[in-house]
């Protein structure tokens, strides 16, 4: 075992040994007692153990269902306070949204984007009145929205909602990148009709893979997309270009830094999603697979291996250098005893041979 495993293995054994403590200690107390201890439990192990130990013990110590009782019994949980997702394109965020607005208690939500989605496109005008009215330089007042959702940096929604908790999810960059080219390649003209002069850049994907990585016009979503959303705005990445190597470094440091304050944080690819999620919230959250990219038009089908030439690779690598430094370091958090770089290339290559049969020539 390497050093870092044996360090990450024996951090596990510790947190277990305090969680056995705490349940330990708790035996014998009344049932009002033991039900804020699993509210505690929820509130502070969530993202320390995994999901299925919390979930047992919190059952144990109520002996009733502990969905059921963290409900109802106080709200130590996501739902405490105003809840803020992060989301990135391609990277699962419908379908979390979907499973969080069946469980949230109110209805009054905002979705949306930031002018940070757009890179330095700012012809809104050009859109319809519908999709303009969900871009937002600012968010609005608060007047009882409690969930915050969408393509919003976190600058935005921690000036907008400060006091809000704040989750995100990041999936395996190269994969990202991939599965947005093929998303967006995927729709018809008259789907981008609505997004007035921003379906020129959507319109990009028709182009082979590799012209589309190169268009400065796509960087804002095809380039570290992750450090992106985390710390923009920032005088180091330009909204109408790339990201320049010599600031790898330092912004690479502050998107780690800026990830911390996230209240939930995970990957797509974690087993345990869908449980952390659970713990997270208190609540009975389903994850359903929605908004996956569709078989591609025949007239836009081209083998794929043709599109991931060398230069299409290299692009891809450099487009997610820093994304895959987040993505790893979360990946080595979250997941017991993960390698992540071995999961990132199996990741990858299943999505090279899932996307390969979308694009196969009929």
């Amino acid at each position: 075992m390497s050093g870092q495993s044996l360090e990450r293995a024996s951090g596990q054994l510790i947190r277990r040994q305090q969680f056995i403590s705490l349940i330990g200690d708790a035996a014998a107390r009344p049932l009002a007692a033991r039900a804020r201890l699993a509210h505690k439990l929820v509130r502070l192990y969530s993202n320390m153990v995994e999901s299925s130990w919390l979930l047992r013990a919190a059952t144990a110590l109520t002996g009733e269902d502990s969905y059921a009782i963290l409900a109802q019994r106080g709200k130590q949980s996501a739902l405490d306070r105003p809840l803020a997702f992060m989301a990135v394109p391609k990277t699962s965020g419908s379908a979390l949204a979907i499973g969080l607005c069946e469980v949230l208690p109110s209805t009054a939500r905002i979705h949306g984007w930031d002018h940070g989605f757009f890179g330095a496109f700012r012809q809104f005008e050009t859109m319809s009145p519908g999709l303009r009215q969900q871009i937002y330089e600012t968010l609005p007042p608060a007047n009882g929205i409690d969930f915050v959702f969408g393509q919003i940096a976190y600058s935005t929604l921690i000036q907008g909602r400060p006091t809000a908790r704040l989750m995100t999810v990041l999936r395996e960059p190269r994969s990202r990148i991939l599965s947005l080219w093929m998303y967006w390649r995927s729709f018809p003209d008259e789907d981008g009709a609505i997004g007035g002069a921003w379906g020129r850049v959507r319109r990009l994907t028709r182009q082979p893979l590799a012209e589309f990585l190169n268009h400065p016009e796509a960087a804002c979503q095809t380039d570290n997309v992750y450090v992106r959303r985390l710390l923009w705005p920032h005088p180091l990445i330009p909204d109408d270009g790339f990201i320049d190597s010599e600031s790898d470094e330092r912004l690479t440091s502050e998107a780690v830094a800026r990830l911390k304050a996230f209240d939930f944080a995970d990957i797509i690819e974690n087993p345990r999603l869908e449980d952390n999620v659970r713990a997270f919230l208190a609540r009975p959250f389903v994850y359903r697979r929605v908004n996956e990219t569709p078989a591609m038009p025949s007239e836009l089908r081209v083998p794929l291996e043709q599109e991931l030439t060398r230069e299409a690779m290299l692009l891809v690598e450099h487009c997610s250098r820093l994304d895959r430094e987040l993505w790893r370091a979360l990946a080595a958090e979250r997941i017991a005893g993960a390698d992540p770089t071995a999961l990132s290339d199996d990741t990858f290559r299943r999505t090279v041979t899932r996307h390969a049969a979308l694009m196969r020539p009929e």
